[in-house]
């Protein structure tokens, strides 16, 4: 009977989330098309985060070999405090205090948070605080890749940052260490990938619509030729 009430509610949950990720999707569709300097001269992470869907050998190469990602992962998965230590001394050099803080107080909050549910098996509720310190532990973790991504001009919003914290943490941990170990080399341009398609679909079409790197030229022509054919 549950399952019979939490399945609508599941498929509402996955109707609002593809509306939300489609609109994002447009809203920067739209902003490249009007050639807003924001998002067409900024970068994306040289890391990605669904890298290990490819064997973290993706199509536009990453700078970093299959083992590194999977030592930064797994590190930021059972010690997360020495990444968050190494991207924040990254970050500000010359915060030293503040980076034995921040790393500190994120092994502390992800420890808290682990021997809590433990401590559940005999002291009822203490979940609670365990997710608290979690919820804090995550704080820390969305702050950090919002600085990375504002230092290193990654175009995102934090709502990004905070879902993808959420979602996965030690790959998003992972992803801003190798960030600021290297200081962003081989980061993309955002829209280098779809600008590499919208080549390709050019290049098959044996150069009919050129070689632009706008979906709305190309657009444009094709519909002037529609026309003209109808016409004719």
């Amino acid at each position: 009977m549950l399952f019979l009430y939490s399945l609508p509610c599941l498929q509402l949950h996955l109707v609002c989330k593809g509306l939300a990720t489609s609109g994002a999707a447009c809203y920067r569709v739209l902003k490249k098309e009007a050639g807003d300097a924001d998002i067409a001269a900024s970068k994306k992470f040289n890391t990605q985060l669904l890298d290990f869907l490819e064997g973290f050998k993706p199509h536009t190469p990453s700078p970093y070999t299959p083992m590194e990602h999977l030592t930064q992962i797994f590190t930021a998965l059972l010690a997360p405090g020495l990444p968050i230590y190494q991207i924040y001394s990254k970050l500000w050099p010359e915060d030293t205090i503040g980076a034995v803080l921040y790393g500190a107080g994120g092994m502390g909050f992800y420890l808290v948070w682990f021997i809590l549910h433990i401590v559940e098996l005999t002291h009822k509720h203490s979940y609670i605080v365990a997710w608290l310190m979690f919820f804090f532990f995550i704080s820390i973790v969305v702050h950090l890749r919002v600085e990375v991504r504002g230092k290193y001009k990654v175009w995102g919003s934090p709502v990004d940052d905070i879902f993808v914290a959420f979602l996965m943490w030690p790959i998003v941990i992972a992803q801003c260490a190798m960030m600021v170990e290297n200081d962003g080399k081989d980061s993309p341009d955002y829209f280098a990938t779809a600008d590499e398609v919208i080549s390709e679909m050019a290049a098959a079409s044996n150069g009919k619509y050129g070689g632009t790197t706008s979906t709305k030229v190309a657009k444009v022509e094709c519909d002037v030729e529609a026309v003209a054919t109808s016409a004719a």
